[in-house]
């Protein structure tokens, strides 16, 4: 018995001393292979025709597998198969990788009693998707900029504009919101500004002109008591701080309004005018005494010049200074006065010229709405140059994203090249348009 069992041993012995041999003689090679493919055929020399069982090659997780099998000569014509070489000589393998998947890195041994040959392989997506997402970013990048510089003002303006369509205290203000945003000659930007000053500032400006007023119709030459503008200056006077309309603040085109400032002009126009014309009157008159007779007449002349004061109007008031005015050159000359210096007279004929104060008419508020905003072809230049700059930081992503990862395919992959790209066009679209920013304009009135 104990015959048989030493002759197993030696048998079993000799059978394992050629393998064992065999192992330590292995001729090794490594290669790692790049492909954007699912499979790889490439073949290979190797030492020894014995080619390897099927085996699969797995990433460092050992989640991600792909197979491989191995054939002896080489791979065939219609796989048009690359040769790889790994410093070896001999029999051909012909090595078939397949179920790659793209973003990983599978790596194993295949190992024949001759040969063990380690082998990685790297599969990465092709350049086209991941430059369509890049693209997809920048134009994203962009579209999201120009909403940012005009869409979403612009939506920004219009719910601004939507908080004044009331009148907040000051009557019909609301109603000229509207209709100054369907006629169309103010910017939104533009109709906001000046509500808001009209609510916040202007009932307090019509106030201040107010006060001044009443104090003007108090200290007024008897000559204008009960007149038409003696009564309009009273009565606007007398209004209360919360008795304040859009015309008191705002004329219909959006210019601020004069309406008590008018009055209070006009008021103190005509005021100054009949002092004026009084004092020049008096001293005309003080120069005929040694002429009773002319001096009646001149007394007389003075009386009838300051009767049209009682129907006095604000419109009027022009033409009751220029009237004045010439009343007194025309005493100056039928009394022979001329040596008579009358600095009344001369203010008469200064304010005369001066005509009636100017108003704002629609075209002048026009030519300043123009003036405001620059023409959309201003930020051509700069607007082309963001984008040159958006694109080259687009292009510095994808290089480092992509091209720098042998095994770019995965979603994170993706996900990290999109947001970069995004983000490095979306931070240069920023800075282009800090530098485009104009904001609107204060608006005082």
């Amino acid at each position: 018995m104990w015959r048989a069992s030493a002759a197993a041993a030696l048998i079993f012995g000799c059978l394992l001393h050629p393998a064992s041999a065999a192992s330590a003689d292995q001729a090794k090679g490594t290669l790692t292979i790049g492909t954007q493919s699912s499979d790889v055929w490439f073949s290979v020399h190797v030492v020894g025709a014995f080619p390897p069982a099927p085996a699969k090659l797995a990433d460092a997780a050992g989640e991600h597998a792909a197979d491989v099998t191995v054939t002896e000569g080489a791979c065939p014509a219609a796989r048009h198969a690359g040769q790889r070489e790994i410093g070896l000589t001999g029999a051909t393998w012909c090595v078939h990788v397949s179920h790659l998947q793209a973003g990983y890195a599978v790596s194993g041994t295949l190992a024949s009693p001759f040969t063990s040959l380690s082998l990685t392989v790297k599969r990465k997506d092709g350049p086209l998707l991941p430059l369509l997402w890049s693209i997809a970013a920048l134009v994203a990048a962009v579209l999201i900029s120009a909403l940012s510089t005009t869409y979403v003002p612009g939506l920004t303006s219009k719910l601004r504009l939507r908080l004044y369509e009331r009148d907040g205290g000051i009557a019909g203000l609301g109603d000229w919101v509207k209709t100054a945003a369907a006629d169309g000659i103010l910017s939104d930007d533009d109709i906001v500004a000046r509500a808001k000053w009209a609510r916040k500032y202007g009932p307090r400006q019509v106030m201040k002109i107010r006060g001044r007023l009443a104090k003007a119709a108090d200290d007024a030459d008897p000559a204008l008591r009960d007149s038409p503008l003696d009564r309009a200056c009273r009565a606007e006077a007398g209004r209360k701080a919360d008795d304040a309309t859009r015309e008191d603040v705002l004329t219909d085109q959006g210019a601020r309004s004069t309406k008590a400032a008018d009055l209070l002009d006009s008021l103190t126009k005509a005021n100054t005018a009949i002092r004026d014309f009084t004092s020049a009157a008096d001293e005309i008159i003080a120069a005929l005494q040694d002429d009773p007779a002319k001096a009646e007449q001149a007394e007389k002349i003075r009386g009838r010049a300051l009767g049209p004061a009682r129907d006095l109007s604000e419109e009027g008031v022009p033409q009751f200074v220029t009237n004045l005015s010439a009343i007194v050159q025309s005493m100056r000359t039928t009394f022979s006065a001329q040596q008579l210096a009358l600095p009344g007279a001369e203010r008469l004929v200064a304010a005369a010229a001066s005509g009636a104060p100017a108003r704002v008419t629609i075209p002048a508020i026009a030519a300043s709405v123009k003036e405001a905003f620059e023409p959309v072809v201003v930020y051509a230049p700069a607007l082309l140059l963001a984008l040159v700059v958006m694109a080259g930081a687009v292009a510095t992503v994808f290089s480092a994203q992509y091209l720098a990862n042998p095994n770019f395919g995965t979603l994170a992959d993706y996900w990290a090249l999109i947001l970069s790209a995004y983000g490095s066009a979306q931070a240069t679209a920023i800075a282009a348009a800090l530098l485009l920013i104009r904001t609107p304009k204060p608006w005082y009135g």
